[in-house]
């Protein structure tokens, strides 16, 4: 028998308090925030079960917040993925479930929820090995990703603007994918989707009107705002080299 200077009642103490550490240290991951602030202008919020916080720059976001832009405010988020989310003012975006490990382990979900208002988003790890990891839900139709950078607004139907690569909206009337530089108009959640800019071939029950009040050519991208710049180390198979990005408030 090996003498170690401690009780077996003094062992069974630390074995019982390093198992409690690792229970907390699992614990902290899996309640990692889901993304920072990076940029608040104006009145911004978030709303959750605890209550109601202002959101500043470098405040957490997490799975099940509510962020209420109000009228006067703008927020850009960066996720742990490395998406970035642009808010416009008078929006409300929630995080209905969201984890990310570090990696693309088949675990990662990104579910999100555009109650009113607009987004710009680039899209970030999350959706680009498994598609259907990622989804935003409005009131008129749900939008997965194919690699992506798009302006979203849900406002008596939702408006759908993809600046690079390609969305894929879907309601009751069926499915459309929307390419690079095409934009289109969703009226209902059992209405098909109308073209109103078109770049590239879109495919899916696509119809364009001759006329829709209210929306001009520039559509989305009508307006300037603050914009998001950045260069980072980025770990995708096929380009693993550093990427700069720039999104503006384009609403």
């Amino acid at each position: 028998m090996i003498y170690t200077g401690y009780t077996m009642r003094q062992l069974r103490f630390w074995a019982t308090n390093l198992t409690g550490l690792l229970l907390l240290l699992c614990s902290l991951q899996l309640w990692a925030a889901a993304g920072k602030v990076e940029f608040v202008s104006g009145s911004v919020v978030a709303i959750s079960n605890a209550g109601t916080r202002p959101l500043q720059k470098g405040s957490d976001v997490n799975a099940s917040d509510l962020i209420d832009t109000q009228a006067s405010g703008r927020a850009q988020i960066r996720f742990s993925d490395g998406a970035y989310l642009s808010l416009a003012p008078n929006t409300k975006f929630r995080i209905d479930r969201y984890k990310f490990n570090g990696s693309n382990d088949g675990e990662e979900t990104g579910f999100f929820s555009l109650l009113k208002g607009s987004f710009r988003t680039i899209s970030g790890l999350i959706g680009k090995g498994k598609k259907e990891a990622y989804q935003v839900t409005t009131q008129t139709a749900t939008i997965g990703i194919r690699g992506t950078e798009y302006t979203a607004e849900e406002n008596n139907g939702l408006k759908v603007m993809v600046h690079k690569g390609a969305v894929l909206v879907t309601n009751d009337a069926g499915s459309t994918l929307v390419p690079a530089g095409t934009q289109i108009f969703v009226p209902a959640k059992n209405k098909p989707a109308q073209i109103i800019k078109s770049g590239t071939t879109a495919s899916g029950p696509l119809k364009t009107p001759s006329t829709l009040t209210g929306l001009p050519d520039t559509g989305l991208e009508g307006q300037t705002g603050p914009c998001i710049e950045t260069t980072a180390s980025v770990g995708y198979p096929s380009t693993p080299a550093s990427v700069t990005a720039r999104s503006c408030n384009q609403f």
